[in-house]
């Protein structure tokens, strides 16, 4: 939990090397950079470890004729959960980009409440290595994503978001590093046009409609506690 929530290969080199970036090579060096970070990280948590031992019956899997339904309509809860969770954060960063506020703190709400978004926005505004950090922290959406399930694993927010800084933090370092030894291009002005939506098109309610509806479904699907 403090250190394998992080993006896939895929994601890094495709959606933000290739398509934000227009660099394959920036994404492979971003994708090494989160890995190295995983692996530091994962090295300092030995320093965390806790010693108590328990002795816990193994469990003895049942195999039902059920499990297979039991199987899809949780993935499909899980689904909609993530969905959701992607929806709050999404209208609440349309919400604070409208607000009357700083620009520079408007731009850091943005790339860190959702990791898509900010690596976009981090990769047309500041340096590649803040895209880096962006991957590292992962975002507030898949901090909350991943909070029910602290309660099984003994693990407070607290830690788990010091070490989500900590992981970015490593995540900028080894990429500035890397680009310095592999440098490469990275697109800086699209090629064509591009359609710039326009903020609350339909009116501020929508998002705050979204909001709620999206806050339903999640304490509506939220996983429950095993006692």
């Amino acid at each position: 939990m403090l250190f394998c929530v992080n993006a896939g290969p895929a994601f890094i080199i495709n959606i933000v090397g290739v398509s934000m970036l227009g660099s394959q090579k920036a994404g492979i060096i971003l994708l090494s950079a989160t890995i190295f970070s995983s692996l530091f990280v994962g090295f300092l948590t030995r320093f965390f470890e806790k010693n108590d031992e328990k002795n816990i019956a193994p469990a003895t899997p049942k195999i039902t004729g059920g499990v297979l339904v039991e199987a899809v309509e949780s993935a499909i809860k899980t689904i909609v959960y993530v969905c959701g969770w992607i929806i709050v954060f999404g209208a609440l960063r349309q919400i604070i980009s409208d607000a009357p506020l700083p620009q520079n703190f408007k731009l850091w709400v943005d790339m860190l409440c959702e990791v898509t978004n900010g690596c976009k926005t981090a990769s047309v505004n500041f340096p590649v290595a803040v895209c880096a950090f962006i991957l590292g922290f992962s975002g507030f959406a898949v901090h909350a994503q991943v909070l029910p399930f602290f309660s099984s694993v003994d693990l407070k927010y607290k830690l788990f978001f010091a070490f989500r800084i900590v992981n970015g933090a490593v995540s900028a370092a080894a990429a500035q590093l890397l680009f310095h030894f592999f440098p490469c291009e990275v697109q800086v002005f699209a090629s064509g046009a591009q359609i710039v939506p326009v903020s609350f098109s339909v009116s501020a309610y929508a998002s705050a409609a979204a909001i709620i509806t999206a806050s339903l479904i999640i304490l509506d699907l939220a996983p429950a506690r095993k006692v």
